[in-house]
């Protein structure tokens, strides 16, 4: 195989992130992209059911395993202090970072 394609396939690995809330550690995955597509539909309808479900797919304990159920999810996106850095995390990890130029001073 070659070292391109052995790249190209080692990223291709899900990706995970630690992210702290009140003093608690949580670990979030990457989205796939068909959940990323589920989420944008599901976002036209509710954005608070859209972030339930990418918290449901995403939160996960340390087995890896999904941590929340898809009621306990639609919780936890109902409290702004906890739905935003774990959503932040997951776009983050998922690619979907500050990608914005910033302003250039001169």
């Amino acid at each position: 195989m070659s070292n391109l394609k052995q790249r190209l396939l080692a990223a291709a690995a899900v990706r995970s992130k630690s992210v702290s809330i009140d003093g608690e550690d949580y670990t979030v995955r990457e989205v796939s992209a068909e959940l990323f597509s589920e989420y944008g539909e599901a976002a036209k309808v509710s954005k608070t059911n859209a972030a339930a479900l990418l918290i449901s797919e995403c939160l996960v304990d340390e087995t890896g395993e999904k941590m929340l159920s898809s009621e306990e999810a639609t919780l936890v996106a109902k409290s702004a202090r906890l739905c935003v850095p774990l959503l932040n995390a997951i776009m983050e990890v998922s690619g979907f970072g500050d990608t914005e130029k910033k302003p250039d001073a001169s």
